[in-house]
């Protein structure tokens, strides 16, 4: 491979399942893949002497050894080397139990799968003991899923983005420990892992711990974190009735943040819950809808100082018979936040969510006066195919908005507790949230009728326009106090004046990214080569923001946004800009970056100067024409008939 990416290698590991074509589920070429990779990891981090000491493994290497074997043999060697390697560690005795190589694949095809292994990266290379090696995992996880569909994995693996969402809300420090009940492939917990890893935390003692109820997919998480460089303490068990983590005396564990997205609408028996006495103290849901029993479960395992994010569906936000439950919550003040996400963003299901945020009893409150922050990110997407995504920008936005508790018209709200009893505790987000109000509602009746255009709705748009050194009603002609009139050149020559008008902003902004970039792209490659570029992006994101920020055509969330994108794009050349010591190379890619930069912040602008254009073209629509003048040309155009008729010697018929 050209580059030991994640990315790039994550890519590989897909081909790697792709390859072993036995028709057999995502599930079970993940488990294939996984268990080799495994051998591999150990095996190179034996021999550099990375590997925790309490892994008893072979004295000799043995990856060597299944490289060169026939494919005749390589399925029982791999059979008995990974048993080997697993059952001899406590933490993961039982992976992969019913992985059976000889039985289920082709010698050829775990032939070119190992090649595949042997290829992803050189034994000196980093990549196997820095967490590159999870991340490329992570990655392969979530591209098999999308691959797969709706099949097998879909119920266990969270989008990429939406993992990166509950992670920001989750408030991540030093030190943390981070426990997900509901674990699935791990996903959320690894994302954990690597923001720790990326403020450049080290991650080796943080306390990782998780449960899920399907064998085989506990499998996949033990792998994930553990190719993260962690020591996870993942169990396999039904969270409801038999929770693992627990401490002597039977009582829970508690750990600084919960963060976890458990299965929707799951059905449970009010007798088979555990600890009821500890985990249900807001009452119980309806027996088919187990969603509030999980979300407190989340919240008795969340230390006193700590803060859950749960995924949940819209149901229990509004459910009557989850009302007591509800007001509980709300009333004792353990819900900080409700956020509802766009439909259709997970694997396998179409159904819209909603995050809620908890905090610990002890926690500082987000918001004075037990405050509930509401959130509509229904919008916060991209339309995709199949399947519609939250981009970077979009997690950028909601993340600040809910670390600061902020209110954005029409996208958040701080609700006092009180309105939430007047709402007999409905939890609905549009209850508290509703879209801005935008001109382009009701016609205007007199404007419709005789002509004109209402003062009104162009004042209803000066924020936009002054942004771009323009006052929307020098657009139009005067009529009178109340109303204006289109100018007589017509409308598309207007809407090639506001472009050209916006044009000098837009050059006055390009000139400001660039001195921006003088300043802030001159630590990129000292922060590069200290390694810590990563753990600086929040300090340079503000650095950006105020450079850019003062008089800006863009609002504060829009160039929050670009920036984000920009980072997620160019992340893994950060990193790499810190290898490059060569001053003409790590000038070419500091340019490559401001480049990037650039087109982003253009595109959000461009997208900008078109809405000009385009709110301008709305009101031609309303009100160009009039109902008078529509009437006017209707009887013209009926008398020039009635002439060209006659002039045919076309008389009408007397009734």
């Amino acid at each position: 491979m050209p580059q030991h990416t994640s990315k790039a290698m994550g890519d590989e590991l897909l081909k790697a399942a792709e390859a072993l074509d036995t028709g057999s589920s995502a599930g079970t070429a993940a488990a294939a893949v996984s268990g080799v990779l495994l051998l591999k990891w150990a095996d190179v981090s034996k021999a550099r002497g990375c590997l925790r000491e309490r892994w008893e493994l072979w004295e000799a290497r043995v990856w060597p050894q299944i490289v060169e074997t026939t494919p005749k043999q390589l399925g029982g060697l791999l059979n008995a080397e990974l048993r080997r390697l697993l059952d001899g560690n406590a933490s993961t005795n039982g992976l992969f139990s019913g992985l059976d190589y000889q039985r289920d694949y082709r010698g050829v095809r775990l032939g070119e799968l190992v090649t595949v292994i042997d290829d992803l990266a050189p034994e000196d290379s980093d990549v196997w003991t820095d967490g590159t090696l999870g991340r490329a995992y992570n990655r392969f996880l979530g591209r098999l899923t999308e691959r797969a569909g709706a099949k097998t994995l879909a119920e266990f693996v969270t989008p990429r983005s939406v993992n990166e969402l509950i992670v920001r809300l989750g408030d991540l420090r030093e030190r943390v420990s981070v426990y997900d009940p509901f674990a699935g492939s791990g996903g959320i917990l690894a994302q954990a892992v690597e923001l720790i890893q990326d403020m450049g935390h080290g991650v080796r003692q943080v306390d990782i711990a998780g449960q899920e109820l399907n064998h085989a997919t506990f499998s996949l998480a033990a792998t994930n974190l553990l190719l993260h460089g962690t020591e996870p303490d993942i169990r396999v068990g039904d969270t409801l009735s038999a929770p693992q983590h627990t401490r002597p005396g039977g009582h829970l564990r508690t750990y600084d943040r919960v963060l976890t997205n458990p299965p929707f609408s799951m059905r449970y028996r009010q007798e088979d819950v555990a600890l009821s006495e500890q985990r249900m103290r807001y009452g119980w849901s309806p027996q088919g809808h187990a969603d509030l029993m999980l979300l407190q479960h989340a919240l008795a395992s969340v230390s006193p100082e700590g803060r859950a994010v749960v995924v949940l569906p819209h149901g229990p936000l509004f459910r009557a018979t989850e009302r007591d439950l509800r007001r509980g919550l709300v009333e004792d003040g353990r819900i900080e936040a409700v956020i509802g996400i766009g439909a259709n963003v997970f694997y396998g299901t179409g159904l819209p969510a909603c995050l809620i945020v908890l905090r610990g009893r002890d926690r500082p409150p987000l918001l004075p006066e037990g405050r509930v922050l509401f959130v509509d990110a229904a919008q916060e997407v991209t339309t995709g195919r199949t399947q519609n995504r939250l981009e970077p920008r979009h997690i950028e936005k909601i993340a600040r908005v809910c670390e600061r508790g902020v209110e954005v018209a029409g996208f958040s709200r701080a609700v006092p507790p009180a309105e939430i009893a007047e709402r007999d505790f409905n939890l609905n987000i549009g209850w508290y949230v509703q879209p801005p109000w935008e001109a382009g509602g009701l016609l205007d009746v007199q404007a419709a009728l005789y002509g004109g255009v209402p003062r009104s709705e162009v004042e209803a748009n000066t924020g936009l326009f002054h942004a771009f050194g323009m006052d929307p009603v020098s657009l139009f002609a005067d009529r009178d106090e109340t109303y204006l009139d289109f100018r007589s050149e017509g409308l598309n020559r207007t809407a090639e004046e506001i472009w050209e008008r916006s044009e000098a902003t837009a050059a006055e902004f390009d000139s400001r990214i660039q001195r921006m970039w003088h300043d802030v792209g001159s630590d990129l490659h000292e922060k590069a080569q200290g390694g810590r570029v990563l753990a600086a992006r929040s300090e340079l994101l503000e650095r950006f923001l105020a450079h850019l920020r003062p008089h800006a055509p863009l609002d504060e969330y829009e160039l929050c946004g670009a920036f984000a994108d920009w980072w997620a794009e160019n992340v893994e050349t950060l990193q790499r800009l810190g290898g490059i010591s060569a001053s003409a190379e790590a000038d070419r890619c500091l340019d490559g970056l401001k480049q990037s930069l650039r087109a982003h912040l253009t595109k959000v602008l461009s997208a900008r100067r078109r809405q000009l254009v385009a709110t301008f073209h709305k009101l031609g629509d309303r009100y160009a024409v009039s109902l008078s003048e529509l009437q006017r040309r209707s009887e013209e155009a009926s008398t020039r008939m009635n002439d060209r008729l006659a002039q045919l010697g076309f008389r009408h018929p007397v009734d």
